[in-house]
């Protein structure tokens, strides 16, 4: 485009000597000629900037990170003039088009169109802009560029995904608890602490034969679980300071697929949970302990942006302010600080088991002093770094460091 705008100053300069040495119809009409050029370019251009016409759909606008959903993108022209060198400009990184490259050029004769029925793929959790983007218009002789922003863009909510864990092996245990941080036992080594009428249905196991006797009819087992303590779920929201937005996406998404992951375990084995996080200035709780509430629990993810003042240390005094008996605390974090050593230390001082599970690649010195501090206070620090895969960080058994 530079290399035009000079051979066309060059011509111009040139046609208005030409003109002035030798004068003439023929020599003034070329020096008019190359200063309507630009002219004529620029109006072209404004014209199929304002009269192209580009539609695009997409089928759901709530999708699962991973998901691909169907999309429709089409370009006309619609006019009596031909429509050169459009390029189209897609969203990338954030989400895909099948098919379709970062940049598209098209050339439209009057009436025509062109379509595209493909698949769009998001890779990140939150909400954005998908598909195309923008539309550049350049003229015929490529002396002016417009970029056309696309007004009817798509935006997504992207939900993250559900990760199932077999097991979450991330506190210390005791000896008979065969290191699995939530053990379950089976029913029929629950206590029996009372008996009912036998129901059509029920398992010949849970007959209560002596009782039977005694009674006349058919006694049932009731059985009761064990008590379990309950897990407070704490979620860091504050900026992670990273510069790459791809990064930083990643990072946050392994946040909030791991505290989803606990929560989601819990429930699964009857273990009562609540999820605290801060959500701007405001420290909020978020209970997952059914299926409804998990539910709801799930959908505010997709929504969560890590725009938080005030981190995890914070979140876990104000839990404790409200905290009625002893609570598993598991902490989800991109880093160490004072504030969270503290919190961590007072929670284990009021009977509480704290663990950390520390979302990042490498530790200054003073985190690694703090991460020494806390494992001194029995406080475990689980540091999972971004190549690794959370759900085997969980699973396995190890002594807190990094994975």
């Amino acid at each position: 485009m530079l290399r035009n705008r000079l051979i066309l100053v060059a011509a111009i300069l040139a046609a208005g000597v030409f003109a002035s040495f030798y004068g003439g119809n023929i020599p003034y009409a070329l020096f008019y000629l190359t200063l309507l050029i630009p002219l004529v370019s620029l109006l072209y251009t404004l014209y199929v900037y304002l009269r192209v016409k580009v539609y695009q759909m997409i089928d759901s606008v709530v999708l699962v990170k991973g998901e691909s959903s169907a999309y429709t993108f089409r370009v006309a022209n619609e006019d009596f003039l031909s429509y050169q060198n459009l390029k189209i400009n897609f969203y990338t990184g954030m989400s895909s088009v099948e098919g379709a490259e970062q940049q598209m050029s098209y050339c439209l004769l009057p009436g025509e169109s062109i379509s595209m029925e493909t698949r769009l793929a998001c890779h990140y959790r939150g909400i954005y802009n998908v598909g195309a983007r923008s539309i550049e218009i350049t003229d015929l002789f490529n002396l002016f560029q417009l970029s056309y922003p696309i007004r009817s863009r798509n935006s997504v909510t992207v939900l993250p995904r559900r990760v199932r864990l077999s097991s979450l092996n991330i506190l210390p245990q005791d000896e008979d608890s065969k290191n699995v941080l939530f053990h379950t036992r089976a029913k029929a080594e629950e206590l029996d602490i009372d008996m009912r009428k036998y129901v059509p249905g029920d398992s010949r196991r849970l007959v209560h034969w002596k009782a039977t006797a005694r009674r006349g009819e058919l006694m049932s087992r009731q059985y009761t679980e064990t008590m379990k303590l309950g897990v407070l779920l704490c979620m860091d929201l504050t900026p992670t300071g990273l510069r790459d937005w791809l990064e930083r996406a990643e990072r946050e998404d392994k946040i909030i697929e791991s505290s989803i992951a606990i929560a989601d375990y819990c429930l699964a084995h009857r273990i009562p949970c609540d999820v605290w996080f801060a959500a701007e200035n405001d420290v909020q709780k978020a209970p997952a302990r059914t299926a409804q509430e998990m539910d709801a629990f799930y959908n505010l993810c997709g929504r969560l942006a890590f725009t938080a003042k005030e981190g995890a240390g914070k979140v876990i005094s104000r839990s404790l302010e409200q905290q009625v008996g002893a609570y598993r605390y598991l902490v989800i974090t991109h880093t160490l600080d004072g504030d969270l050593y503290s919190a961590s230390v007072k929670a284990a001082a009021r009977g509480n088991e704290v663990a950390v599970v520390l979302m990042c690649d490498a530790l200054t010195e003073e985190q690694q002093r703090i991460r020494t501090y806390m494992n001194e206070a029995s406080i475990r620090v689980v540091q999972i770094q971004h190549d690794r895969d959370f759900a085997d960080a969980f699973e396995q058994t190890g002594t807190g460091g990094a994975v």
